[in-house]
């Protein structure tokens, strides 16, 4: 009877755990949209493409049920080089697209998590 009475409490303070150390995450952290991919582009090439001038935390590039590229991706990077990011990538030519990028809007928490390179 006793363990019931805290298990409640016990539950609460670990979710509110888990809510500050993932709100800390993503304070540093900004995700950016990449648009006008050419869907030709292996995730790995996209990811060497960015690494070359910056530093990115993650990327996603989501795909199509039949395992496509869609054409847009999403990379997670630190606040500091968000903008020599922007800078440097914005309208830069790859594979005879020019590369769109912005501030994501997207939720931070997608339920339809898409794959992580």
């Amino acid at each position: 009877m006793f363990f019931k009475s805290l298990y409640p409490k016990i539950v609460s303070s670990q979710k509110s755990f888990i809510a500050l150390s993932t709100l800390k995450r993503f304070n540093s952290t900004k995700t950016l949209y990449v648009g006008n991919v050419p869907t030709d582009v292996d995730p790995i090439d996209l990811r060497a493409f960015f690494e070359a001038k910056a530093q990115i935390i993650s990327l996603r590039m989501p795909l199509t049920a039949t395992g496509a590229p869609r054409g847009f991706a999403f990379i997670e990077v630190n606040d500091e080089n968000r903008e020599k990011i922007l800078k440097e990538f914005q309208n830069a030519p790859l594979k005879g697209h020019t590369l769109r990028l912005q501030d994501s809007k997207t939720k931070l928490l997608d339920p339809q998590a898409h794959q992580l390179y």
